[in-house]
């Protein structure tokens, strides 16, 4: 087909996608609004960029590493005469030419650069535990901020009960059915609720400048809308994500990687031991002590480590040993560490798991319940109106702690994802539509 004609179809084809399917050429990242968010906060991270710039800087110093020392010339003019000071019969007669080239011990170029090489392996991990923070940070953020904004969403609902209540109770008191405390009671109740929508707004503004703060700029706000407060789900099995955390978690992969730079600084404090070898090459022009002719003069030498072996290397390579084990330590503290840290989100989420089910199950459903028993009862002047406002708000709390549990779970799951390096996996639900209980860590099911 000619080039001509296979661009024109080409042209056709993406005109005709981009009319019949317009999400697929869509401007963003696909995605939910989280991983969206986690892209972006991903991308202009002031951190991360700084941390990135420094990569590309260190990736140029293992080659300077196994680079040569830099070699050496010398111009020798030799005859001047004194008191009567003539350089021009220096030039005239002898003239000594030199070039020289130190050639460290065999090994030891290698082992410089293999230190270099490592130096950017931990550089490049530590940029791994990093994103991995962030990105829990981020959906930490994110899910607090949700979970705030219903919680507003809640005060707004309780509120406008309170004023029905309030309302009733004046009419109620107006023709003397109540008395003015039920009245009382109600605008007491109700001019609590603008104080907590007051500290919940202060954690909304907290939480959007932190957000603000992650990713190097304005949080998307119609995009934080959009993002839902998923109901907790059941979690796999801590063995393992206990497995999985000891393999891939990027803060236990930066401290082996801080083991591997300090065996390679071990290795090179092995390898100055050995002596450093320097070759030359020289010419001498006109050697007034040779009848003035031309000669051609090789040298060849080597340092002497040996006279500084007890006051230099060995200090040296006990310093590396020493460090080595150091590290070594660092490394099972931070695997003790990560585990730990791991175990307690997921105690945490898992506690949230039940918790929730419980809400869910038995006291939103029997807190609605009371509330629309104890409503039919004052209704028809069955029940006092301090037990009708007692139910009413404990129904509404029962649903603010319900989202908050939700927001728990989320935020300990995320906290379980930064610490593994990648989200936690979901488990697959069978069986009936209730909630099922997590798997512990030896495989059973712990069921309230």
């Amino acid at each position: 087909m000619h080039p001509t004609r296979l661009k024109r179809l080409l042209v056709l084809a993406i005109w005709m996608l981009a009319l019949f399917y317009p999400e697929v050429l869509a401007d963003g990242p696909p995605g939910s609004p989280e991983e969206i968010l986690v892209a972006v906060a991903l991308d202009n991270n002031p951190g991360l960029r700084a941390q990135r710039e420094k990569i590309d800087a260190m990736r140029l110093v293992p080659v300077q590493a196994r680079a040569l020392p830099d070699p050496s010339v010398e111009l020798e003019l030799m005859n001047f005469e004194i008191p009567k000071f003539k350089p021009w019969d220096a030039f005239s007669s002898m003239i000594n030419l030199n070039y020289s080239q130190m050639l460290p011990a065999a090994g030891k170029r290698r082992a410089a650069g293999e230190e270099a090489r490592r130096e950017v392996e931990m550089e490049e991990a530590r940029l791994a535990v990093m994103q991995s923070e962030l990105r829990g940070q981020i959906l930490t953020a994110a899910y607090r901020l949700t979970t705030v904004e219903q919680l507003l969403k809640i005060k707004d609902e309780i509120q406008q009960a309170l004023e029905a209540a309030a309302q009733t109770a004046t009419a109620s008191y107006s023709v003397g059915r109540g008395n003015q405390a039920d009245v009382l009671l109600a605008q007491v109740e109700i001019t609590r609720i603008p104080i907590e929508r007051q500290d919940l707004l202060r954690q909304r503004d907290v939480t959007l400048a932190q957000l603000d703060s992650l990713l190097g700029g304005t949080a998307d706000r119609e995009l934080l809308r959009r993002i839902l407060l998923p109901e907790p789900a059941p979690l796999p099995a801590l063995s393992d994500l206990l497995k999985d955390l000891e393999g891939k978690a990027p803060e236990i992969q930066m401290a082996r990687t801080g083991e591997y730079i300090q065996e390679s600084r071990v290795e090179v404090a092995k390898k100055n031991f050995k002596p450093d070898w320097m070759i030359g090459t020289g010419v001498r022009i006109r050697d007034m002590s040779m009848g003035g002719a031309t000669f051609l003069t090789f040298r060849v030498g080597f340092t002497l480590p040996f006279m500084h072996h007890r006051d230099r290397y060995v200090p040296a390579l006990e310093e590396s040993l020493r460090m080595r084990d150091s590290i070594q330590s660092e490394t099972r503290q931070t695997v003790v560490s990560s585990r730990y840290k791991l175990v307690e989100a997921y105690e945490s989420a898992a506690r949230s798991l039940r918790t929730f089910g419980l809400y869910r199950d038995g006291l939103l459903l029997q807190s609605r319940l009371a509330y629309e028993s104890t409503l039919a009862a004052y209704s028809a002047q069955k029940a006092d109106f301090n037990a009708l406002i007692q139910v009413l708000t404990g129904f509404y709390e029962n649903q603010s702690e319900q989202i908050m549990i939700q927001g728990d779970y989320q935020e300990a799951r995320a906290m379980m994802g930064a610490l593994l390096g990648h989200p936690i996996p979901d488990v697959p639900v069978t069986g009936n539509t209730n909630l099922p209980s997590h798997p512990d860590n030896t495989g059973h099911n712990d069921k309230e």
